[in-house]
């Protein structure tokens, strides 16, 4: 309960208070911990002197002290979960799967109908070359603020203030449609000057950047929500009307996707706007005053600058690869099918290797509750090596899901090319560039992955300098390796900037981690 809450109504009494703000937290043992309780239940020392008519927090906390020995005083004791450990683990796993199930349909949908929300085995290079410029564009120019919607978002909904989570939403999901038109004007503005397409090529481009972007930003509600299976059916809603207007309806591919995009844009609209309403009817906290605009960018610009660099960094070994080429460019963008397949080959080990994420973050949080009741204040390095040897496990844990997970992506082509009718588009996967970009892309998804786990550890306990120094240094990496490669050897060779700018990014994000779980104990404490 939080105090705006309580100031709605009559203030508490002392011991009803002394209840509340020591909720599984245990016998406070000094009064100097009881005003540390107060402030971060959101008391301020004008709570006090209206409220409570003393002067300050500490005078507060002086009066609730004397309620500490009270028979009629019996705190909530601290909770340690103490659910099967391995039972944890699955589930936890495959709550992280389900974060790349709208890949895996995506990439299935491929292979089986040739087709999907936004690709198609039957483009010409032409078309394909500005649909997939488009959708780079869209998801490298979202991605700041796709990134500050789930974070800022899920920080309210995790504080309980869900009338800010759900206007902080709205609010960023308008500036991000408002980022958009000022970008599409941009794009206008400059293919008029700079005829870098023509004008039929320019309109398939605008079309997909303009509902991918909105697409994409839709979606990250749902992701900041955690109702990753509300965006796996809204993917797949998208291929089933996709699947109705092409080959049902005999629209043309292009017409068919763009009415499907449509649609699943209002799908997701509108279940947003659903669930928003609903965390408003079911809130119990009377905030509703966002912070001043100064103040909002002050929280959310380190969320905007890591998801801009991140996407850059997800995309950023592509248009190397597009911009050059063994033969004359028509445009300075020309789509290289044999990369692409490569790449999407290698999605399927970055899937496998994500999904530890969510295991080792939630068992951090289990070992790190359980581990703070066990050891004693002068035992703090023990505490801290502690969670140095769980890092190296999980460390490890992903080194060697990341190698069988190659092992086992590699052999699947090769697993279902005997049924040639069904995975009829399988074929495209036997070729040497697409096996060579496959095993160095893998690599590097692998360590992305491991990477994401560091960056993500930031972002929780509040460091997110960490992870904007290393997304930094890993982008950078990736685009000066990638140039250098693709130009002085071949297009395909910019995949290398994707493994040695994820090794780059995994390394320097390590090199902090261990700094992190160095002095875990203070990170841990100072975390907000």
């Amino acid at each position: 309960m939080s105090a705006e809450t309580q100031q709605a109504s009559a203030p508490l009494d002392y011991q009803t208070l002394l209840e509340i703000i020591t909720d599984e937290k245990g016998k406070p043992i000094d009064k100097w911990e009881i005003t540390a309780l107060l402030e971060t239940n959101g008391y301020r020392d004008v709570d006090a002197a209206t409220d409570y008519k003393v002067p300050d927090l500490f005078a507060l906390a002086e009066l609730l002290y004397v309620y500490i020995n009270s028979p009629a005083y019996k705190p909530k004791e601290i909770k340690v979960e103490k659910s099967n450990i391995v039972i944890r683990v699955v589930k936890n796993y495959l709550k992280g799967m389900l974060f790349a199930v709208p890949m895996i349909i995506q990439i299935v949908s491929m292979t089986i109908v040739g087709f999907g929300i936004w690709s198609s085995i039957d483009f010409t290079l032409r078309d394909a070359t500005v649909i997939a410029f488009a959708t780079l564009l869209a998801l490298a120019l979202t991605g700041g603020i796709t990134q500050i919607i789930g974070r800022k978002g899920m920080f309210y909904l995790k504080m309980d203030e869900n009338i800010l989570a759900a206007n902080i939403t709205r609010t960023l999901y308008l500036v991000g449609l408002l980022q958009l038109l000022i970008l599409s004007v941009a794009f206008v503005i400059i293919n008029l000057f700079a005829k870098l397409f023509p004008s039929d090529m320019f309109m398939l481009f605008i079309a997909y950047f303009v509902l991918l972007s909105v697409f994409f930003t839709a979606l990250a509600i749902f992701y900041m929500l955690e109702a990753y299976f509300t965006i796996s059916l809204i993917v797949f809603s998208g291929l089933v009307f996709v699947y109705i207007f092409y080959l049902v309806l005999g629209f043309s591919i292009f017409v068919s996707q763009y009415l499907s995009l449509i649609f699943a844009i209002v799908i997701a609209n509108a279940a947003s706007f659903y669930r928003m309403a609903k965390l408003k009817r079911e809130s119990k906290s009377e905030g509703f005053a966002l912070p001043r605009p100064a103040a909002l960018v002050y929280t959310i610009y380190p969320y905007f600058i890591y998801g801009s660099f991140y996407f850059a960094f997800i995309v950023m070994d592509r248009l190397l690869a597009w911009t050059t080429g063994d033969h004359y460019l028509p445009y300075f963008v020309w789509f290289n099918y044999p990369y692409e397949v490569g790449l999407d080959w290698a999605l399927i080990p970055l899937i496998f290797t994500i999904a530890l994420e969510e295991v080792f973050i939630y068992e951090l949080g289990v070992f790190a509750y359980r581990k703070i009741n066990e050891f004693k204040s002068l035992e703090v390095a023990y505490f801290n090596n502690h969670f140095k040897r769980v890092y190296y496990i999980a460390a490890l844990t992903f080194l060697l899901m990341g190698i069988l997970s190659v092992i086992f992506a590699y052999y699947i082509p090769f697993i279902f090319s005997y049924n040639e009718g069904f995975f009829k588009f399988l074929s495209v996967f036997f070729n040497k560039i697409h096996i060579l970009v496959f095993f160095l892309a893998s690599t590097g998804y692998i360590f992305l992955s491991w990477a994401l786990l560091n960056c993500i550890i930031f972002f929780a306990y509040s460091r997110p300098d960490f992870a904007i120094k290393s997304i930094i240094f890993g982008t950078l990496t990736n685009f000066l390796v990638g140039m250098v490669a693709s130009r002085a050897f071949s297009y395909y060779y910019a995949v290398l900037g994707l493994t040695i700018g994820g090794f780059v990014f995994a390394a320097v994000s390590t090199y902090y981690g261990l700094r992190f779980f160095k002095r875990y104990d203070y990170y841990y404490y100072s975390a907000y």
